[in-house]
């Protein structure tokens, strides 16, 4: 499998829409550990409120943990903590 072939394959549902690695990739991004990506998360992100189950489920997809996320002060943003993956396992 390529990696063109990889972001385009298809690995869940959000909100009963078939969803991408690459989609999910993009919002796991947002929140990830930038020095080690299976690092717990403690992040602020900007999301339109349709945003935040896309959000939950690349977390969930890339670390095994679910996140918590709570609407911030200013509209639009949110704060995301999650075990991430080494916490997930046990590692």
């Amino acid at each position: 499998m390529t990696d063109f072939d990889a972001m385009n394959q298809v690995v869940g549902n959000v909100n009963g829409k078939p969803v991408t690695r690459g989609e999910l990739m993009k919002y796991f991004d947002m929140v990830a550990d930038k020095a080690n990506w299976k690092n717990p998360i403690n992040a602020r992100v900007k999301l339109a409120a349709n945003e935040v189950a896309m959000l939950t489920e690349a977390v969930i997809f890339f670390t095994g943990s679910v996140p918590t996320i709570l609407p911030m002060a200013r509209k639009g943003e949110y704060k995301v903590k999650a075990n991430g993956y080494y916490l997930t396992i046990g590692a």
